[in-house]
């Protein structure tokens, strides 16, 4: 039967954020982190200004921090809108000889971080806080929900 089934769904989001990708500031433009610690560059770097490479869009790598801030070019908009949750659920219908175990018995299946709609071109918008920050994690859960 149809209502022996049970969905429920959860979005969050953000707008109006705007926000620089840490990680592109420390591994791409500024090569911070290359070349103060030897970390890996990102594939960007291979399309920055360079005597050889002109007509791009993208600024040459320099070292350190300026006094003046970096400007509005390394800004992007970082609003979100996720779909944090889909839990999709099947209840047993009753059955006598199953009774005298169990009150009820429920199988379900959980997805969380199922999608994220974003302009932002960094790792995530909602935890890119730091260089290298991880992204939240898309998982999948089955279940049992007994009750005895």
């Amino acid at each position: 039967k149809i209502n022996d089934f049970d969905l429920s769904f959860d979005f969050n989001g953000l707008f109006d954020r705007v926000m620089m990708d840490p990680t592109y500031m420390a591994y791409g433009s500024t090569a911070d982190g290359i070349s103060q610690y030897g970390y890996n560059g990102l594939r960007i770097l291979d399309k920055r200004w360079m005597p050889d490479n002109p007509s791009t869009i993208y600024p040459s790598s320099f070292y350190g921090w300026s006094n003046y801030g970096y400007g509005d070019w390394f800004y992007q908009k970082a609003w979100f809108i996720r779909l944090q949750n889909i839990t999709l659920g099947y209840t047993l219908p009753e059955i006598p000889v199953l009774k005298k175990i169990f009150s009820s018995f429920r199988v379900y299946v959980d997805f969380n971080n199922v999608f994220v709609i974003t302009p932002y071109t960094g790792l995530d918008p909602e935890t890119d806080a730091y260089a290298a920050a991880y992204p939240n994690a898309r998982t999948f859960t089955f279940g049992l929900d007994v009750k005895f």
